[in-house]
């Protein structure tokens, strides 16, 4: 997979807040071939960003391979204006796509996304969405119904990404699946290629100005992740700040 440059499905990768310990100890070793330099102007801020618009970066270069038009091309459904949803809707933007509806049950988040991308948002328990109707739908949440959700909306000959991971196990319409022959796409993580890609595109500002991610001193945590978990903030990110 290293030598494919498919490094993210390396059997020996290890990650940082999944099988080694998380970030937020004063210090921490690294392997040097980690660390990736910062581009002069780019503030540590917007660069804590880097890791989860990467992931979207991945997926997104999977979906351009399995699209049978080009990405600017195509309507959207993204599913979940967590911070995964809304940088998948800010780099689709990035790549001319226009025609994103983002679907968002909170909303406070709902109002933030708008505000934010400019793109449409619904709530698809109030807004049932039309069946197959989209060419090209991201699950940026993968719980059960989401998963539903996306098997419903897409057209015939359409592509699903699969981003998110809430649930493990779920019923899927699979002979829906088969009869449309929809595209059915897994993603995880991303490549280091990925990584530098998108550093590039916070660089030049592709991604906008990123006043979506609200920041908070590191002693207000506890409080963060509890906020997060209750849905009482529209931020879709929260940096913690020492």
């Amino acid at each position: 997979y290293c030598r494919q440059g498919r490094d993210n499905l390396c059997s020996d990768r290890h990650m940082i807040g999944m099988d080694w310990p998380g970030a937020f100890a004063e210090y921490m070793a690294i392997p040097a071939r980690s660390v990736v330099a910062l581009p002069a102007g780019i503030s540590l801020q917007h660069a804590a960003i880097t890791e989860p618009a990467a992931t979207v970066v991945h997926a997104l270069r999977l979906t351009q391979r399995a699209l049978q038009m080009p990405l600017a091309e195509a309507n959207a459904l993204v599913i979940g204006g967590g911070a995964i949803g809304l940088l998948t809707v800010l780099v689709l933007r990035a790549w001319g796509c226009r025609q994103i509806t983002l679907a968002e049950t909170n909303p406070l988040r709902a109002e933030a996304a708008e505000r934010h991308t400019g793109c449409a948002s619904i709530n698809p328990i109030e807004t049932p969405v039309e069946a197959a109707s989209q060419q090209l739908v991201i699950d940026a949440v993968g719980a059960g119904p989401t998963r539903k959700l996306a098997v419903h909306a897409v057209k015939p000959g359409g592509v699903i990404m699969h981003i998110g991971l809430q649930d493990w196990d779920s019923e899927i319409d699979m002979r829906k699946i088969t009869l449309s022959e929809i595209t059915l796409l897994g993603t995880y993580t991303y490549t280091m290629e990925d990584f530098h890609l998108t550093l590039s595109m916070l660089e030049q500002g592709a991604l906008g100005a990123l006043g979506w991610v609200e920041q908070r001193a590191l002693q207000q945590g506890a409080n963060a992740f509890d906020d997060l978990e209750s849905q009482r903030v529209s931020a879709a990110k929260i940096l913690l700040i020492p």
